[in-house]
């Protein structure tokens, strides 16, 4: 009976054995798989990165052209006495006075706009809120 027991329990290690190695490898594919999946997210978001600053060097190569001929175009208003407007700076400025001025404005409107103060009625079975200077139901049948 103990040849049978230890045969028995032999097989019982083997698939304990058999299953704990199953379950590692099915945890190591599992594993590679995710993997696959975020590295091919990493090389998606890089083409991404590189189509975007392929882009912005466009972007900059056309700004330096457009600034070489702004400035070619200000040397020939100033060669024919004519001098040019920094349109930039002139509309900044412009820019900073319409806000300090509606800052200003809206600072004054602040100032002159005072909040209404608000009572409970002392005649009203069920103490409204009344506003200073309205008068109230009551009010008018007293004055009747």
């Amino acid at each position: 009976s103990s040849g049978i027991n230890a045969e028995y329990g032999g097989q019982i290690r083997e698939q304990v054995t058999l299953k704990s190695k199953g379950g590692i490898l099915q945890k190591t594919v599992n594993f590679i798989q995710e993997l696959q999946i975020a590295h091919s997210q990493v090389v998606e978001r890089l083409q991404e990165q590189n189509q975007v600053l392929v882009e912005m060097a466009k972007v900059r190569e056309n700004l330096k052209r457009v600034e070489q001929e702004n400035l070619l175009l200000r040397s020939q208003l100033q060669t024919h006495g004519i001098e040019p407007i920094d349109y930039v700076q002139q509309s900044m400025q412009q820019t900073r006075q319409v806000a300090e001025q509606d800052t200003l404005k809206s600072c004054s409107e602040m100032q002159q706009q005072q909040p209404p103060m608000v009572t409970l009625s002392q005649t009203s079975t069920q103490q409204q809120p009344v506003l200073y200077g309205q008068s109230t139901m009551d009010d008018k049948d007293d004055d009747q």
